[in-house]
């Protein structure tokens, strides 16, 4: 009995441990790598590069309205790769982009794309990127909650911890001996 209670205590310290350890989810809300949208960890759109790896697209209010002279900016792995700026129909253009994954910024709207090299890309791949920038409110059925704990990753961590530990602890706390009398 004495042997189980300490693999029992050992299970979860590993437990405990591999909780703690970061998750490729846990990298990417951390920065190291393509952020999460508002919606949660981003699903990348993917796009085809026009000629000379140039990315089109307009950014758009909710809406559908156009947004003039917001700055754009396009980052891979925390570092900005390119920046323009959208003309009075929204529009922009960068050039001299090579395929792979992207974050891309326009004003307060973000989002993750798969840029493909001329006459590489997937067939559902759009010829152009539309971002909607959003009028600061949360989107996807976010609350200040969600938001919040977004934020703090290592608050998450400790909660989904706790709520393992916690019940095998409670289970283990048994004596072992009878729940009722003999």
């Amino acid at each position: 009995m004495k042997k189980t209670g300490c693999f029992n205590r050992a299970m979860i310290g590993l437990a405990c441990l591999g909780m703690l350890a970061p998750t490729p989810a846990l990298q990417a809300a951390l920065g190291a790598g393509i952020s999460p949208d508002a919606g949660g960890v981003a699903e990348a759109v993917d796009v085809a590069l026009a000629d000379g790896g140039t990315l089109r697209g307009q950014v758009v209010d909710p809406a559908g309205n156009p947004i003039a002279e917001t700055p754009v900016k396009l980052w891979q792995w925390n570092r900005e790769v390119a920046g323009t700026v959208t003309d009075r129909a929204g529009y922009f253009a960068v050039s001299g982009l090579r395929g792979g994954r992207y974050q891309l910024t326009a004003g307060t709207a973000q989002g993750a794309y798969r840029l493909w090299a001329a006459n590489t890309a997937p067939p559902g791949a759009r010829p152009a990127a539309l971002v909607v920038a959003g009028d600061g409110r949360l989107v996807r059925e976010q609350g200040p909650i969600v938001a919040w704990l977004r934020c703090h990753p290592w608050l998450v961590v400790g909660l989904a911890t706790a709520a393992i530990a916690v019940p095998i602890a409670i289970h283990n706390a048994d004596d072992g001996g009878p729940s009722s009398p003999p």
